[in-house]
């Protein structure tokens, strides 16, 4: 029986949700007969598989740029992304996708949503047949903070907890994203999220008296940038270095560079565990930002699981609901900066600082990586859904 793949994300290692599928996947991934990207832009990566993929990108309209010229920039965007539109370019994909694909109302499907886009795809197919499917959800960019509560736009909510619904099965990338489906919806879900595995604590070094050596991996962007724009105090005070691994040369925002923080290059997935062992601390920034509080909020970043398993103590920086955080402090095991606020961060620095502490902390965090973030785990958690999409 054929096995699809079907989101508006990259199902490659280049990025956390396409690192997160090939660790917990592994070799199941190749596996797969076909792969669809629902929603692609230019400014993205092609999508680049192996020959004995059927590989199938849909690239987004151009009716902005048609648009602009004639109505202005204003105008031609609500246009372009309007609910309607959006919903049109989805029965387009369906459409498509169908007659590239002749098998695929037989196929079982692994189904990763981000955005809308992906769900009213599969709403389209699902009037056609049964279509059986698991879905992971990693990222629920539909979903806002509005209001003093979350919403949906309107007329999603009802596909979306028909999206929900109908699956084999359901996994999320969180506990707070469990709950919220569980409140929401009725909907029982698993926990599903990148693994990392547990190192051997390395030597600890033996920092100076005031400079702490600190690194942060991956790129920074708008989830990331106001919270790690909070060591800036520190960094011109020389209370601490910081390298910035990135394979991104524009990573590092202006204000972070100007201060002193070092641009590394970006190194592999596989090769992050071994890189912290040099510093005293790494860190894990998320934004106080309330626009992006869906993020904060409901995601675990691939990092977390490896930071946990590094060995060397973890600096959370972040807003008191933040997931990580609240994972990571019921356990003790990070230091943690829960307040936009540059004192806070000193008050954190000095438990760095302090062996006795930070031996706790790493003990706390290597336990938590193998008790709820190790690869066995993560595995376990989604035998079920291999067993369904790979069935003989």
């Amino acid at each position: 029986m054929p096995v699809g793949f079907l989101s508006e994300m990259l199902a490659q290692p280049v990025h956390g949700g396409g690192i997160t599928l090939r660790r917990v996947l592994r070799e199941d991934l190749e596996r797969f007969d076909w792969i669809a990207k629902t929603l692609h832009y230019p400014v993205e990566k092609r999508p680049e598989y192996g020959q004995h993929f059927q590989n199938h990108c849909y690239e987004w309209w151009k009716i902005e740029a048609l648009l602009r010229p004639v109505l202005g920039c204003t105008l031609a965007y609500r246009i372009a992304f309007h609910p309607r539109t959006r919903a049109a370019f989805a029965r387009n994909v369906a459409r498509r996708l169908l007659r590239a694909q002749p098998d695929l109302l037989q196929s079982r499907i692994l189904v990763c949503p981000q955005a809308d886009i992906t769900v009213l795809v599969l709403e389209e197919l699902k009037k056609i047949s049964k279509i059986r499917y698991v879905t992971w959800v990693m990222d629920d960019h539909v979903l806002k903070w509005q209001g003093g509560g979350w919403v949906y736009p309107a007329g999603f909510e009802q596909q979306m907890c028909r999206h929900l619904c109908d699956a084999e099965h359901v996994h999320v990338i969180s506990p707070a994203l469990q709950g919220f489906y569980k409140s929401r919806f009725g909907i029982d879900s698993t926990v599903l999220c990148g693994p990392a595995d547990a190192v051997a604590p390395p030597p600890r070094r033996i920092q100076s008296a005031n400079r702490l050596k600190l690194a942060y991996f991956g790129s920074l962007g708008p989830w990331q940038n106001d919270a790690m724009e909070l060591l800036i105090p520190s960094l011109g005070r020389g209370e601490i270095a910081l390298d910035v691994f990135s394979h991104n040369p524009d990573a590092i925002p202006p204000a972070l560079k100007s201060a002193g923080a070092e641009l590394r290059a970006g190194v592999s997935a596989k090769e992050v565990l071994t890189l912290c062992g040099r510093y005293d601390a790494v860190v894990l920034p998320i934004s106080f930002k309330e626009e992006l509080r869906n993020m904060s909020h409901f995601n675990i970043a691939t990092k977390f699981s490896e930071y946990l398993a590094s060995g060397v103590p973890v600096l959370i920086i972040g807003p008191p609901d933040a997931i990580m955080l609240q994972i990571a402090s019921a356990k003790q095991a990070a230091v943690i900066v829960d307040q936009c606020d540059s004192n806070a961060v000193l008050a954190a620095l000095n438990i760095l600082r302090n062996p006795v502490k930070t031996g706790g902390i790493i003990r706390a965090a290597l336990q938590l990586a193998r008790s709820e973030f190790s690869t066995d785990v993560m595995l376990s958690r989604f035998e079920a859904s291999r067993s369904f999409l790979f069935q003989q």
